[in-house]
């Protein structure tokens, strides 16, 4: 189960340069009036991403979008630690599931749904706004009660420098806005955009987590970017996940978290709390 989840391919590198600001208050924000997961992103309508999942709460038979994520096995999803950060409550954790496959129809009338059990941030994940935007090691996993699907994400174990300059696919799950404000139908399907790897703007970098590395729309669609609840979003080449979606900016550059310097404590976690599975997993929820 472990080693396929990890898949190498080698490619060559071409270094790139972004910027970006900041707002006063240090959020790294971008407004917009339209109702989409992704800015300018188009449908999904294949089940090779099927992978990539949605966090969500289940509150009184009401359900709210959290974060985006990717399901590597039928026990393990991948996202971003300030994702679920503040679900490690015993009493916020009982709330908490993944929503996968059909995002058109409540889960609770499909049942694609499954309760997440335990969660797992970077030991050295900081994250804070103070006084300045500080956000390190902004990677987590979760565990989850057993879910079979036909396609399970792939992690690419090539040195993410490696990947700058070629094109990559981003996927969002979340919320859907107008306004600025949370749109009351959640129930859309899964955007899909495309852009180019880049650098990080040396500023970014000193406020976000190192190692970092953004995404550019490609010039045929320049407005095409990530949005709110897309966090935890897989960023794709290839068809396996390269990094973690942790912020997006006032333009329409987005950062990611690589998880290529991360394999080894993603490993370490699995193998780690794998012989525990199967007690959790006779739990009744």
């Amino acid at each position: 189960m472990i080693e396929n989840i990890f898949k190498i391919v080698t490619s060559f590198s071409l270094l790139i340069s972004v910027s970006s600001t900041q707002d006063n208050e240090g959020i790294y924000l971008r407004q917009s009036t339209r109702a989409l997961r992704l800015i300018e992103g188009e449908t999904v309508t294949t089940t090779v991403y099927d992978y990539v999942i949605v966090l969500a709460s289940i509150i009184d038979q009401e359900v709210h979008r959290k974060c985006t994520a990717s399901i590597l096995t039928s026990r393990w999803v991948l996202t971003a630690a300030h994702c679920v950060e503040a679900y490690q409550d015993p009493v916020q954790l009982a709330r908490m599931y993944i929503w996968y496959k059909n995002f058109t129809v409540s889960p609770l009338e499909t049942k694609f749904y499954s309760k997440i059990l335990e969660i797992f941030i970077h030991p050295h994940y900081v994250y804070s706004y103070n006084n300045d935007q500080l956000d390190f090691n902004d990677i987590a996993l979760v565990r989850v009660r057993s879910v079979l699907m036909d396609n399970y994400g792939q992690l690419l174990a090539t040195d993410y420098l490696a990947l700058l300059g070629h094109e990559v696919t981003f996927i969002g799950g979340g919320q859907t806005e107008k306004r600025g404000f949370i749109d009351s139908d959640d129930m859309q399907p899964l955007r899909i955009g495309r852009g180019v790897l880049m650098t990080c703007d040396k500023n970014f970098l000193q406020k976000m987590s190192f190692p970092l590395i953004c995404v550019a729309p490609r010039c045929e669609n320049k407005k095409q970017t990530a949005w709110y609840g897309d966090a935890g979003a897989p960023l794709i080449h290839d068809n396996k996940i390269i990094a973690v979606l942790v912020t997006i900016t006032p333009t329409v550059v987005t950062a990611y978290v690589p998880v290529s310097p991360y394999l080894h404590w993603i490993y370490n976690v699995i193998e780690t709390h794998k012989n525990s599975l199967y007690s959790i997993n006779k739990t009744r929820f």
